[in-house]
């Protein structure tokens, strides 16, 4: 197993500007180009994902996975969705959530902690990229829909 540790204030510092870069500059391509914005989005998770990937005990698939699924939701809502206002207006306030994803379990799946859940499980990995799938998929259908 790969030795895992904890990420530093090196480590943070190019981490949030990355998922600074890719929240602020999804807002302001969202105002005039869904695929440019979409395209920012994705970008930064999957930069976010290699930055994060030595703090992380999820296994490789997990991540590339997870990080697929929110790229193809992002980038393929983009594309079939004709309007820019009303894809900007629907899907601001989610497409954050995309990086933020890939941030919040630099934590939890660095820690050591064990048992059925824990990080370095194939249920951890398999309930990580079913959150993936939540947030790429369905908070996006709910926003739409209702």
């Amino acid at each position: 197993m790969r030795e895992i540790r904890r990420p530093g204030l090196r480590d943070w510092i190019p981490i949030l500007v990355v998922f600074a870069g890719a929240v602020f500059g999804a807002a302001w391509l969202g105002r005039s180009s869904n695929l440019g914005a979409a395209a920012v989005i994705t970008g930064g998770t999957v930069v976010l994902a290699v930055l994060t990937r030595p703090f992380s005990r999820l296994p490789r698939w997990a991540t590339l996975l997870s990080v697929g699924i929110l790229g193809v939701s992002a980038l393929g809502g983009a594309a079939l969705w004709p309007d820019t206002g009303s894809w900007h207006h629907a899907l601001k306030d989610s497409l954050w959530m995309h990086p933020w994803y890939v941030l919040t379990l630099v934590g939890a799946a660095g820690s050591s902690c064990g048992g059925a859940c824990g990080p370095g499980t194939r249920l951890f990995a398999w309930v990580y990229v079913g959150v993936a799938f939540f947030i790429g998929v369905v908070v996006p259908a709910v926003t739409v829909l209702f």
